[in-house]
């Protein structure tokens, strides 16, 4: 019978879970006789919801293609801790005539889609409400929920267990100015817009690490966020403002705000960096202004349609203003063949643009500035049209010490894992026979769970010695025929230059001075992305347009 085994664990901390989880279902298969025709697993992605699996889209597509009858997997939970996913996942296996089966129920019936599809979704509400009620107890013990605030440092310390204790923060001083300033400069009347401008003169990175913006410091008026209205600022904690569902379609997190009768506030005097009465002014300034920007909307409402047309013409004449004035940088530069590809070979680093068509070396006096590129484009090409079965085999010969250490290796690992299984194989036969004790069925268990990992690593081992194994002589000559009618109309389309660059890995260049002719001349020496190069250019139709 082909089955499928499917695997999945929550959090990075179960790193080696769904190794050891695949490894028991094909010791289970083993047993049963099965033969495991592929493995599908999701790392570190929460049960509560299917969506936005690859691990579970996989083993549909691969279902639909009839690559196997029945799933094997742990236990139901692996599939779905929701009821309504666990149901509609079985309906369809049911649809498809595939069965499924865990090692922890058996095979799956209805019966166990009710009952182990409630439990389970109990298991997770009661989960949530756990974590919940511990993070809701740490902030009352005095911990600071969530990373990071800017104006605070976070302090580790230990326990008398010599555990971490979370959630402590002192007043960062620098920082703590800063946030001083903003207040008393918002107070005055200033606007975000220039708070944020002489943040960045002062080149003071945001909480987030880059430039500020004005939402860093308002938020927005539903969540009650930004730095001016952060109440820890004023000594107050405020803890379980936002509420958080998945959606029951996308199966994506959304956060809800709850009632502000629910939020939970505890003192911390200690950390406060501004007035009380400041920070409760500062937020009846916020709502002023905020009233005073709903009221110019309101405006629009009421105004004439003649006025509405006056208004919408003099912002197009100054959004045309401004696109004239917008810098190069941000409009949409077309795909050249050299874009980051040029690389200085003196000094082994990248070229940089210096002005519209204008490259060179970014050190001071290499022979390699300000090099145009009308000048290298034909020096470019030329190297181009040398390519041919010489530098296919170049990068061949140089790959066959990776496939020979790669060779090695797996002549290692077959032995060891087909060793690992005949022993297994005669512990089988020992207990049937003698009827050992659990020491033996652990001993099993634990080198059933190696078999599974050198298979793993035997699989791993075989992609990488596909790529760099040796292509067909018809093959090569198909591929050079391609690029060579790519690179005759290389500036014929974005698609043919697209495709080019993606077959380039870097060009090289190398200042020459010429002592007959006094002058500096340069060389061009390219390295080629061979697979992506035999990926792209095979079963193609270039050479026919060409």
């Amino acid at each position: 019978m082909k089955v499928a085994v499917y695997a999945r664990h929550s959090t990075d901390k179960q790193e080696h879970s769904t190794r050891d989880q695949i490894a028991r279902c094909e010791a289970h298969c083993s047993r049963l006789g099965y033969t495991v025709t592929a493995a599908f697993c999701d790392e570190g992605i929460s049960g509560a919801s299917m969506q936005n699996r690859p691990g579970i889209r996989g083993l549909i597509e691969t279902a639909l293609d009839g690559g196997f009858v029945r799933i094997i997997t742990e236990d139901l939970s692996r599939l779905s801790r929701d009821q309504g996913d666990i149901a509609h996942f079985y309906k369809k296996l049911m649809f498809l005539g595939i069965g499924l089966e865990t090692i922890a129920e058996g095979e799956i019936s209805e019966l166990h889609i009710g009952l182990k599809g409630t439990m389970n979704a109990l298991y997770l509400k009661d989960l949530a409400d756990k974590t919940r009620r511990g993070m809701i107890a740490a902030v009352l013990n005095g911990a600071i929920p969530g990373g990071r605030t800017f104006g605070y440092d976070i302090v580790r310390r230990m326990n008398e267990r010599g555990e971490l204790i979370p959630g402590l923060r002192k007043i960062n001083q620098k920082e703590a100015e800063i946030v001083r300033t903003v207040f008393a400069r918002y107070q005055a009347g200033e606007s975000l817009r220039r708070i944020s401008a002489w943040l960045n003169e002062l080149e003071v990175p945001s909480p987030r690490g880059s430039k500020w913006q004005p939402s860093a410091f308002i938020g927005t008026v539903a969540r009650q966020t930004g730095i001016l209205r952060n109440t820890l600022y004023k000594g107050l904690v405020t803890f379980d403002r936002m509420a958080y569902r998945k959606h029951p379609e996308t199966g994506k997190r959304l956060s809800v705000v709850r009632p502000e009768n629910e939020w939970i506030t505890v003192p911390a005097p200690e950390l406060a960096i501004v007035d009380e009465a400041q920070f409760d002014a500062i937020q009846q300034l916020i709502e002023e202004r905020s009233n005073r920007f709903r009221q110019k909307r309101l405006i629009v409402q009421v105004m004439t349609q003649p006025e509405k047309a006056e208004r919408r013409n003099e912002y197009q004449r100054t959004w045309r203003a401004r696109q004239i004035k917008a810098s190069k940088k941000t409009r949409e530069q077309p795909l050249y063949l050299t874009s980051g590809k040029l690389w200085c070979a003196r000094h082994d680093t990248a070229f940089v643009f210096r002005r519209s068509r204008l490259h060179g070396c970014p050190e001071k006096g290499c022979a390699n500035q300000n090099l145009p590129h009308d000048y290298l484009m034909p020096l470019i090409l030329a190297e181009l049209r040398k390519f041919g079965p010489d530098q296919v085999d170049l990068y061949y010969r140089e790959q066959e010490t990776r496939r020979n250490a790669l060779l090695q290796e797996l002549g290692q690992l077959e032995p060891q894992r087909k060793s690992v299984q005949q022993e297994i194989r005669s512990l089988l036969t020992t207990i049937a026979r003698l009827e050992r004790g659990p020491e033996t069925l652990a001993h099993i268990q634990e080198r059933e769970k190696e078999s599974g990992r050198l298979k793993l690593d035997i699989d791993r081992l075989k992609v990488e010695l596909d790529a760099v194994t040796r292509i067909s002589d018809g093959l090569s000559r198909e591929i050079i025929q391609n690029f060579q009618a790519a690179v005759s109309r290389h500036d014929a389309d974005q698609d043919t230059t697209k495709l080019l660059h993606g077959c380039i890995d870097r060009i090289y260049i190398a200042p020459d001075w010429n002592e007959a002719e006094q002058t500096m001349q340069h060389r061009i020496r390219i390295t080629f992305n061979v697979p992506e190069m035999v990926k792209s250019l095979r079963n193609t139709s270039i050479a026919t347009a060409a």
